[in-house]
């Protein structure tokens, strides 16, 4: 994970993209406005804010998928990552 975000922190200079890191604590403030809150908090918070008929799990079926229909445990906390770093800008 090292390499890689260095990797990835040495191309966005090459290319001339502006980049920041999220830090654990920002993005349990910015999903949960809780810094205690736990990766269980910080699923069940974006199931409350996207998922529109599966309340539960926030996937749905094959027949009916929901926002997070396909999602497994590193893309959740990837999407997590993301949606934080997008509430920044607001």
């Amino acid at each position: 994970t090292c390499t890689m975000i260095g990797r990835i922190e040495q191309l966005a200079d090459m290319l001339g993209i502006e980049h920041s890191r999220v830090f654990r604590m920002e993005e349990k403030e910015a999903i949960c406005h809780d810094s205690r809150a736990g990766d269980a908090n910080i699923k069940r918070a974006l199931i409350d804010r996207f998922a529109q008929h599966d309340l539960k799990r926030g996937k749905g079926t094959k027949k009916k998928p929901d926002w997070f229909y396909g999602f497994a445990d590193d893309i959740w906390a990837a999407y997590a990552v993301g949606f934080a770093y997008l509430q920044r800008g607001q």
